[in-house]
């Protein structure tokens, strides 16, 4: 019956979860591991990515794309680091993506584990790209420049 399937679905769920390699993250943590990942997955960043990496550029403002899995923080990649020993973050968001419940859940793991760090952490949505100069003026002030 449907039910008993679902039963099945839900038990089987379970197990996987409980037996999976990578549980707590610890995958992330094992350098050759990511190595092979990062291949596999031929890891650049997306278009709405490459714009925001234009845009810090074009504003000399100081940080740099490690979206390509280049960078780690204990199991977590950040999408962009400062490059004036200043350690701060920024988290690039697809709506449809991070407001999943599943991700949010994730995004709050990542925030408090770059806190946890003494990371500091802004974070930009792809829908703020349609108002460049306000994305320009939100990464200024939050490396005070």
């Amino acid at each position: 019956s449907m039910r008993q399937l679902q039963k099945k679905i839900k038990e089987i769920s379970k197990r996987m979860k409980e037996n999976n390699p990578n549980k707590n993250g610890k995958l992330w943590k094992n350098d050759k591991f990511v190595e092979k990942y990062k291949k596999s997955i031929n890891a650049k960043p997306n278009k709405k990515e490459f714009e925001l990496i234009r845009l810090i550029e074009n504003n000399n403002l100081p940080f740099k794309y490690v979206g390509d899995f280049s960078f780690r923080i204990d199991t977590f990649f950040p999408d962009f680091i400062s490059t004036d020993g200043s350690k701060k973050i920024i988290e690039f968001n697809g709506e449809y993506w991070h407001n999943l419940e599943t991700h949010r859940q994730k995004d709050k793991r990542k925030a408090d584990c770059y806190n946890k760090e003494g990371y500091k952490l802004l974070i930009i949505w792809q829908n703020e790209l349609k108002n460049p100069e306000e994305v320009v003026i939100r990464i200024k002030s939050f490396v005070n420049l």
